[in-house]
Formats: structure tokens, sequence, C-alpha cells
């Protein structure tokens, strides 16, 4: 009689493979050719740890390095973009299972070092958003300058206000809108406050939404588009994709000549560096507003003006009481 050889257990990655998937999707917001170069980034990991007999969930710092420095040398150094893809996509599925991720402190190539995110002061700022406000022909027009204005009046990361459901808007007794509920970073839940310049922004848009509702303009994605409960829903229902998003965005930023072309993400890095700068309030009021846990992260979000630096220095030099005694020698 044959004995069946015993199955095996399968690999709590492998399991784990789709649900990683749609996690990314969702919350992420991602275009679907940047979920497949984070598949192909997580399936790279899958063959490489089980050649080399590791459980991919507890690698360490050393084998990650090993695993990253062979990525690199097949992708070529020159591969800015896929390693930026590959790292985030790491950072990802170690956050989604909970565990600590082992390339947070690998430092990529420098060839391939992404450039610093792009933020604008609070007059290049006022004139994008107006620029936008301004532009409103279209769905995706209006949607852009909404979720712009969303993002900024909230320092939020672009998964956190894209995810919103309308049912995560909490009202007033007269039907405003006073906070926000958001899943951020980690999955951790928070309440945002909502200003009044917010409130009335969001409130316009459910107007415009609605009345797109109305006229089914999506052809056969109408229909799960009327059905979304996303504040800011794409065409076919699902939340708005950065990449989108960020195409507008970018479109406004060279229409109006501005030296950086603003994305999501430097909507966030505007506001911190606003806050800091124009609003008086110092780094550890900034940090609670974007809510990091390390300080260290905020002062990478926040740019100091030139005035401001030559406004302290001056204040440095009143701060003592007038010297006495002071003589020139030789």
């Amino acid at each position: 009689m044959e004995i069946p050889s015993p199955t095996l257990p399968e690999p709590p990655v492998a399991a784990d493979f789709d649900a990683l998937t749609r996690a990314a999707r969702q919350e992420r917001c991602l275009s679907e050719n940047t979920l497949l170069a984070y598949q192909r980034a997580w399936r790279r990991l899958l063959a490489w740890s089980g050649a080399s007999k590791l459980d991919p969930v507890t690698l360490t710092q050393e084998q990650a390095a090993r695993f990253y420095r062979e990525m690199v040398a097949t992708t070529g150094r020159t591969a800015a973009s896929s390693q930026v893809q590959a790292r985030a996509a790491m950072a990802f599925a170690y956050e989604h299972w909970d565990r600590p991720n082992p390339f947070s402190k690998i430092k990529p190539p420098k060839s391939g070092s992404p450039p610093p995110v792009g933020y604008l002061q609070a007059h290049d700022l006022a004139r994008l958003l107006d620029f936008l406000g301004q532009q409103q022909a279209t769905y995706g027009e209006s949607l852009t300058y909404h979720l712009a204005a969303a993002l900024f009046y909230t320092c939020s990361r672009y998964s956190e206000i894209a995810n919103l459901r309308w049912n995560d808007c909490l009202l007033d007794g007269g039907g405003r809108i006073v906070a926000l509920r958001i899943k951020g970073k980690g999955s951790v839940h928070a309440t945002l406050p909502v200003n009044a310049v917010l409130s009335e922004v969001l409130s316009e848009w459910r107007t415009i939404q609605e009345q797109h509702r109305g006229m089914k303009v999506f052809a056969a994605r109408g229909l799960k588009f009327c059905r979304s409960e996303y504040v800011f829903a794409g065409p076919g229902g699902e939340p708005y994709t950065n990449q989108s998003f960020n195409a507008h965005l970018g479109r406004a930023c060279k229409d109006l000549r501005l030296q950086t072309v603003l994305t999501a993400h430097g909507l966030r890095h505007s506001a911190a560096t606003i806050l800091l700068n124009d609003q008086g309030k110092n780094l550890r009021e900034v940090q609670e507003a974007l809510r990091h846990r390390d300080i260290r992260t905020t002062a990478r979000y926040t740019h100091v003006a030139p005035e401001h630096t030559r406004g302290t220095m001056d204040a440095l030099g009143g701060s003592l009481p007038e010297l006495r005694g002071r003589r020139f020698i030789g």
C-alpha cells in the first residue's frame, strides 16, 4: 500500500498573497501598473526566500540586504523607479504582516536615489488651489480641486483621504461636516477635526458628485459609480488613483509655470512647511498634525524659509544684554 506523502503546510506569505494584493489595491489606491510592480517585487522575494530556505516574514536586516543587492544587480542600478516601487512594496508587505521591515534601513544605490518631494510655500499653493477651483469643466477637474483641498487642509496621506467614505464624515446638529474618521498608517484609526473652509469644500463637493450620479455620464461604469460610498470616487466607483490625481495636479503646476510640480504627497509637505513658516506652529505641533510617531520624520517634512533663518539669526543677535568693556586688541 502506497503511503501518501505528508502535505506540507503552505507558507504563510504565499497563502496571504491574494489578501496582500487586495489590501494594497484598496489602501494605496494603486494603478494596475503599479500594483503589478508590487506583485513582481513580492514574487521575487518569495522565490529568493524559498531558494534560500528562509521565511520572508522573519528576514533579518542582513538577509534583506543580501536580497536587495541581488535584486539591484538584476534590475540594474539605473532602474530607479523599479527600486523605489520594490522598496514601497516591501514596506507595505511588512506593515500588512505587522512585522518590522528589515529593508527600512537599507540605503538604495546613490545613482538611483529618488528626488526629494517637492513642496510649495503659501503664496504659490494659494495660486494653485485658486487655479484648480476655476478649472472645473469636467468631473475629473472638480474632483482634483476638492481632493487637493481635502489633502492640504487635513495634512493627510493620499490613501487616508482617497479611501474616505461619506459615512466616515461626522456631522454637527446643522448637518455640517466637522470631523473625519480615517484609517491611517499601520491601520491606526484617527478622528480629524475639519475647519470651516474644508467643511464648505466638502459640502460643495457632495452636491457636485450627486449631480454627476444623476447624469450617469460614465456609461457602463455608471451604475458602480452611482452606488459608490467613497467621497472621492473615480468614474468606476473605486477610490481615485494617486497616479490620475498627480497627473491633473502636475498639469496645473505646469500651466501656472510653478518651479515645483507638486504631487499628492507634496501637499502634505506643503501643509507642514506652511504651518511652521507662516502660522507660527512649532515642530511638536506640526508632528501632531501629521500624526508622526517620531519627530525626526516631521523634521524631514518641514522646510524653513530663508527669511525665517535670517529672522532667527537677528533674534539671536539681540538676545543678550549689551556687552560692556569690549576692546580691540592690536
